[in-house]
């Protein structure tokens, strides 16, 4: 075959593709346009996610009540017997005493 009528062929390839890719986008587009359906749902709020998940913040925050105290004092036992453990020269000069 003569190359001039090859490259023809691929042109015209080329261009049916082009036109398949539109009707395509065509199709779908009109499909979602015309074909489409409302969705009937609950709202959220009544959900069981947010039911839970609110549940869930709601434990959190009153175990985090009863935690908070009882780590903070701990730390703080902790901290103090480092405090007097050290040495004079392992403090920092501002909490040295004269």
């Amino acid at each position: 075959m003569n190359k001039q009528f090859i490259r023809v062929l691929q042109k015209i390839k080329r261009v049916f593709e082009k036109i398949n890719k539109v009707c395509l986008v065509i199709m779908i587009t009109a499909f979602t346009m015309f074909f489409n359906t409302p969705a009937f749902a609950a709202d959220f709020g009544s959900s069981i996610f947010a039911t839970g998940t609110k549940s869930l913040i709601t434990d959190i925050g009153k175990w985090l009540l009863i935690l908070a105290p009882i780590v903070g004092t701990l730390v703080s036992v902790y901290f103090f017997i480092r405090r007097g453990a050290s040495d004079e020269m392992d403090q920092s000069a501002a909490t040295r005493c004269c």
